[in-house]
């Protein structure tokens, strides 16, 4: 839950994240799901 919260708040990357919890990034974009705001979160490219 807390990962999902972090990422929503997007003060982090998603891989930043990833990293910080020790999941892959596959994961990581699995928990969080589509952007509301519509970004696929491309800058953590």
């Amino acid at each position: 839950m807390e990962f999902v919260i972090m990422a929503k708040r997007g003060e982090e990357t998603i891989a930043e994240l990833c990293r910080s919890f020790g999941v892959s990034r596959e994961t990581g974009y699995k928990l969080v799901g589509p952007n509301p705001c519509g970004s696929d979160y491309s800058r953590d490219l």
